[in-house]
């Protein structure tokens, strides 16, 4: 046969004769291979896997205790783009023992249920007994402990509250105004940051919790920054008041001692002329030790916040004056050193009168 050239690709387009595919079929089934090439795969997930959990007590090292794990699994359900079979799967693997059992007895029950059913079955087993009403006074219970921080205490009542609605007591849209109204009845220990932070004013339109966890945060930063120059100021003062008291305290224990030996010796006149009980003074045969108790209880109680008497910084809601404490810690020094001054020459006068 005579030669003949190879053909070209459009050539061969060309002679290559038409499809009986309709096109609108052959858009559609390109459209689909697209959507499958760019649909990512279940093992690249981000929720790829689940903790260990066997429902063992204590927790064994390397699985999670029922809370955590149950909020891991309905985080899974609820957000992974899965099919319900592949979800049950990721459950069931990340069970052993007893709470694999149970999954065992799920599956033979209903062989079609849902991981929302194997949830419920664990939590129902292991979970806690306390039915929405146990569980919501217990949140109407909470408390601020004495020493912890408002920040912590409110996420305790964050974890709380989670399971309030978890069981049916509130509705998801209550929940922001149920956090607000314990946190203002339980924060005993922190009722001057609710204050700055105008929480009871708030009640009508509530922050949610992570808004509300950052301003505290940072409120509990400044204070804490304040704390520290406030202290380190009142050391500084408390250095240079305790150099001067000592300059002066030669002077006036010398003059208390001039005081005591003239009473001292005037006393001894009036026994030597059998009429000691009247004329020796009543303040030096008194108890020394009743003496000195009561001049400590007649200290004054005062704010160490805004320096006014009759209450404790815990309480107080004015505004902080570090001048006035100040001025109040010096005077109470004062009264302190007059006070041990006092006793330790009563306590002289005492053993005086007994040798005599």
């Amino acid at each position: 046969p005579p030669f003949q050239a190879p053909l070209s690709p459009k050539s061969r387009l060309r002679t290559t004769p038409q499809s009986s595919i309709p096109m609108e079929t052959f858009f559609q089934v390109v459209e689909t291979l697209i959507e499958k090439s760019a649909k990512p795969s279940y093992d690249s997930h981000v929720f790829r896997w689940l903790r260990a959990f066997s429902g063992l007590v204590p927790t064994p090292a390397g699985e999670e205790s029922l809370d955590i794990w149950l909020e891991q699994a309905r985080l899974m359900v609820d957000e992974a783009e899965l099919p319900d079979r592949e979800k049950r799967k990721r459950i069931l693997e990340s069970l052993k023992g007893p709470a694999f059992e149970i999954a065992q007895a799920v599956r033979a029950n209903d062989p079609d249920a849902t991981p929302d059913d194997y949830i419920a079955a664990l939590e129902k087993v292991f979970g806690s007994t306390e039915t929405g009403e146990d569980v919501y006074i217990a949140f109407r219970s909470m408390r601020q402990h004495f020493g912890e921080k408002l920040s912590d205490f409110l996420r305790r009542i964050e974890r709380t509250l989670t399971k309030v609605v978890q069981k049916g007591r509130l509705l998801p849209t209550q929940r922001d105004g149920a956090r607000i109204e314990q946190l203002l009845r339980g924060a005993t220990e922190s009722e001057l940051m609710l204050v700055q932070l105008r929480i009871r004013e708030r009640r009508h339109c509530p922050p949610r919790f992570l808004e509300l966890l950052n301003e505290v945060r940072e409120e509990e930063d400044r204070q804490l920054v304040r704390r520290k120059t406030t202290l380190g100021t009142a050391k500084a003062t408390v250095r240079r008041f305790s150099a001067t008291e000592d300059m002066l305290a030669s002077p006036s224990e010398t003059a208390m001692a001039v005081t005591f030996k003239d009473t001292t010796q005037k006393a001894q006149r009036s026994r030597q002329g059998g009429d000691a009980t009247a004329r020796f003074p009543s303040s030096v045969r008194r108890d020394p030790q009743e003496r000195y108790t009561e001049m400590s209880r007649k200290e004054t109680l005062f704010c160490y916040r805004c320096g006014e008497d009759g209450h404790v910084s815990r309480r107080c809601v004015a505004a902080q004056d570090s001048s006035k404490v100040i001025s109040k810690l010096i005077s109470a020094l004062r009264r302190q050193r007059h006070n041990e001054l006092v006793h330790r020459l009563a306590q002289r006068t005492n053993v005086f009168s007994v040798n005599e």
